[in-house]
């Protein structure tokens, strides 16, 4: 992310995993956002692809958690001014939780926004572990980080 980030010339970046899809006037919905000059950048909705209930189940919890917290996360695709990436010194070299660590310290530059349009991504290692198996890792690294805890060490389990 921070080699993409390097060779970018726009005032705005935008990080998108390889298995997310953008609605496609995300770009518009980004420049819009960022119109706001207290606005220093932001992320979407959240939505999987596949129609499983579990995955819908998982995405509705989502949904309350980032809302709450205003914690992005990659699949998310979030999006920064450049100035801003650039005074945080981009993404920190983490095995996890890199979007998270940069979320959290992108709110404390200004304000971070929710685009309300959905960004979708694959729901195919959730089904593939187990969807309420991978959602408890997910939430059991999440508390690991929220207490300070070495998360870097899970970095094969969550690869695979």
């Amino acid at each position: 992310m921070n080699a993409g980030a390097a060779e970018a010339r726009g005032a705005a970046l935008f990080f998108l995993h390889a298995d997310s899809l953008p609605p496609p006037d995300a770009l518009a919905r980004i420049e819009a956002a960022l119109a706001d000059p207290t606005v220093v950048g932001g992320a979407f909705e959240h939505r999987f692809a596949e129609r499983a209930w579990s995955l819908r189940a998982i995405n509705l919890i989502n949904r309350v958690r980032y809302r709450l917290t205003r914690n992005w996360y990659g699949d998310q695709g979030i999006f920064v001014r450049a100035e801003v990436f650039d005074a945080l010194g981009g993404y920190r070299d983490l095995k996890l939780m890199e979007d998270l660590d940069f979320s959290q310290r992108l709110k404390r530059q200004g304000h971070s926004v929710l685009i309300r349009a959905p960004l979708v991504t694959s729901g195919r290692r959730f089904l593939a572990r187990g969807p309420w198996r991978t959602f408890g890792f997910i939430v059991w690294l999440l508390a690991l980080w929220t207490l300070g805890l070495d998360t870097e060490r899970y970095a094969e389990c969550w690869r695979g």
